[in-house]
Order: structure tokens, then sequence, then C-alpha cells
């Protein structure tokens, strides 16, 4: 059997990357998805050591060129590292947003059996150097070479390392030169759709990928629906500021239309104001710090979705070869059984017990050959499937751990916001107050 070499020790589900105990209490999220029985071994390099060898960052995305067509937008790359490999222990280079799709492709295709994180989509509608769009850009393509980084083995990648290394010109020139495996899709064709068609499952084992297939379906559509509710969630309160700040208005009005209340009038304006202000500084940090996070996760569908594809495509494989090889064996014992005949070699003169003979021979060499490939393959598929385990929990662990965080922080804003707005409308309430009391003190007897 082949020694995987990336066979590290067990990771269970009550650790994190960096065999700390971690609190796994099933989150909402959990709840509403299928559970698979945990890996008994899963490959775990040596997070802690790497954890604190490479950072890196992503800042100021700059215009280049004129033009809609000619012009495009650079992101700045500051590496730091204490890891050889990169020549350096600070490197800052430059690059333009097709290239991080291209290290994204090119991950993806050097590495298949492990999740590659997203890049942020393409926008074909909005203004690529619209300022929005470059620090929505720069915070998401942060979070995608962050999440390289955090990779026990695309952090090593040479395609990662000449990325953080090389100048434009140099990347430019080393993306011609480079020579990548085929796209995933060519590769797989039809081996997937009549492997996961399949109508029997033959073992526990692999029911429980299927199990895991359903999880990540779940959690596809999980995430679809968050995003959708929160896409309106946004949408009310952008509508809630209008209004406010129409209301606003409204009471500026009042206080020129009639002067008696014009006091009380400008105390509920102003109060107006503050509590816009109070929910457009909510908005702005509920968008980058819940909702952009939370968009990269449903971006992960298409390679969860990936990496179980590939483990299809390689068991649909040895499916294949394991199902010929059958045929050839009841081929060859047919053969031995049969009595000897010369078959086509009789118009020959071939002697029928001789041509049996090399007729087994010809099959044995084949069965030979089959169960040579069968035993490659299978042992591929163990590596795969070890992989695959690893990769999903630790990315469940991840997202559990991460929509935790995300949750927490919400809460706390949304928290602060309402705290806020009590305090305005009670600071506005005492000056209420304070006008009725001066107002009667005016008023005659």
């Amino acid at each position: 059997m082949a020694e995987d070499p990336l066979a590290v020790p067990v990771m269970t589900e009550s650790e994190d990357e960096f065999g700390h105990e971690i609190d796994l209490t099933p989150a909402p999220l959990a709840a509403l998805t299928p559970q698979i029985s945990t890996p008994q071994s899963q490959p775990q390099p040596e997070d802690q050591a790497r954890a604190i060898d490479l950072s890196i960052s992503v800042t100021k995305p700059e215009k280049r060129g004129d033009g809609m067509f000619s012009g495009f937008v650079v992101y700045t790359v500051t590496t730091k590292t204490t890891r050889p490999e990169f020549g350096a222990n600070e490197v800052c280079v430059q690059h333009r947003f097709s290239e991080f799709v291209w290290l994204r492709d090119a991950l993806s295709r050097e590495h298949r059996h492990f999740i590659v994180p997203p890049t942020p989509p393409k926008h074909v509608t909005r203004n690529k150097f619209d300022e929005a769009l470059m620090s929505e850009r720069k915070d998401a393509l942060n979070r995608f070479l962050q999440r390289i980084a955090q990779h026990p083995v695309l952090s090593h990648d040479k395609h990662f390392v000449a990325f953080a290394t090389k100048s434009t010109e140099e990347f430019d020139v080393y993306r011609k030169q480079t020579q990548l495996p085929g796209s995933f899709l060519s590769d797989v064709g039809e081996a997937v759709g009549s492997f996961t068609r399949s109508k029997t499952v033959s073992s526990e084992h692999e029911a429980q990928f299927l199990l895991l297939a359903q999880r990540v379906e779940s959690f596809t559509e999980c995430a679809k629906a968050m995003i959708k509710f929160f896409l309106t969630y946004s949408a009310s309160h952008v509508q809630t500021l209008r209004c406010v700040k129409d209301f606003a208005a409204a009471f500026d009005d009042f206080a020129v239309c009639d002067p008696e209340f014009q006091q009380s009038a400008t105390t509920m304006r102003n109060a107006l104001e503050k509590l816009r202000s109070i929910i457009a500084e909510s908005m702005t940090g509920f968008e980058t710090e819940f909702y952009r996070p939370l968009e990269d996760y449903g971006l992960y569908a298409g390679p969860l979705l990936d990496i179980i594809r590939w483990r299809d495509h390689i068991a649909g494989q040895a499916e294949s070869i394991s199902a010929n090889l059958q045929k050839r064996q009841d081929e060859v014992d047919e053969e031995r059984a049969a009595a000897p005949s010369a078959g086509i070699g009789k118009l020959f003169g071939k002697d029928p017990v001789v041509a049996q003979r090399e007729r087994i021979e010809r099959l044995d060499a084949e069965i030979h050959g089959l169960r040579g490939q069968l035993e490659e393959l299978d042992d591929k598929h163990a590596i795969t499937d070890r992989h695959v385990e690893a990769e999903t929990l630790r990315f469940f662990n991840q997202l559990t751990k991460d929509l935790r965080q995300l949750f927490t922080t919400h809460s706390a804003r949304e928290a602060k916001r309402y705290q806020a707005a009590a305090g305005v409308w009670t600071a506005a309430l005492e000056q209420l107050d304070q006008a009725l009391v001066d107002a009667k003190a005016t008023t005659p007897s």
C-alpha cells in the first residue's frame, strides 16, 4: 500500500487545528444539517508552528491606466514569514484581481482533494474603479489569502510562494511558463455522473460520503437562505434611514410654520438625526464585519462539492476497473473449463491446446495488469478519502467557530445600537419635559 506523504496525527472533533480543546455545542446551522461520523484518522500537520511563521495581508487598491477596458486595479500583498522558501522575512508585491483568480485555479488543479478558498465573484455590472467595490474586493482577497496561509498544505504550494514573492513582471513570466494539470471537469467527465447516479451503496463507508454530500448541500441552502434574509434585512434598514431623514425634515417644516413648537420640533429633529447616524454606523459595520464574511462562506459551496466529486471520480474509476477485472476473471475461468479449441487459429493449423493456453496467458496478463491498476487506485482512493474527511471536518469546525464569532459580534453591535438609540430618546424626552415645564411657568394663570 502506498504511504500517504501527508498523513499526520489524529484530530478529533473536540480539538481545533492546533490540538486545543474547543466547545462544539451544536450551532443553529449544525442543527439543520445531517451529521457524519468522526473520521478515525485525520491529516493534521503541525499547525501551531505554522500559525506563527506566516502572515499575509492585502492592502492599498490602486488604479492603473485610463479607461474602463485598458485600466485596471492592483492590490498590495505583504507577506511576513520565517520560512526559507519565501526568500526574505518580509516581501511586498502587487497583483491584479485576475492574478488572484489564477492562483485559485492553480491551487484547485494541483490539490484536488483540498478545499481551496474561493475568490470574490466578478461584478460585471459595477464599475471596477468604484471605491466601494475596490474596498470590498480588498477585504475579500485579504480573507482569501489568509485562509490559504492558514492551510497546512496550500500555504507551502509553489504557486502560492511565487504569488507572494514575485514582482508583477516576474509573476507574468511565471504564469506563462507554468503548465497546470487539466481542468477538473475535463478529467472527471462522465465518470462522476455514472458513479454518483449509482443505485446501490456498496458499504457503510460509501454511505458516509453520501451523507457528507447531503451535509454540504444543506449547508449551501442554509447559506443562500441566510444571505438572502440579510440582504432583505439590509434593504429594510436603508429604507428606515430614508424614512428617518424625511421624518426629521418634517419636524424642520413644523418648526418654521409654528414658532410656538419650534423648540420641541427642533428637539425631535435633532434626535432623529442622531438616530439616523447611529443606524448608518451600525449598517456599515454590519456589511463589513458580518455580511461580507458570511457571503464568503456562501461561495464555498463550489469548492466543497468539487472535492466530493473528485473523490467520487476516483471511486468511479476503481469501480470500473473492478468490474472489468471481474469480467476478465470470468472469461479465464470459462476458458479453463472449456474443451481445447483453436478458434480462429485453426485456419493456420494451430494446435487447439496451444491456442487455448495462449488465450489463458493473454487473459492472465490482462488480469495481472488490472489488479495492479486497482491496487494503485485503492491506495489513491484511501488517501483521497482521508483528506476529504479531514478537509470537511476542518472546514465545518472552522465554520462553527467563525459563525459564532459573527453572531456574537452582530449581537453586540445591535445591543450597542439600541442602547445608543435609547440614550438619544431619553435625552430628547428630558428636553421635551423641560420645555413643557418652562411653558407652564411662562403661561399666565
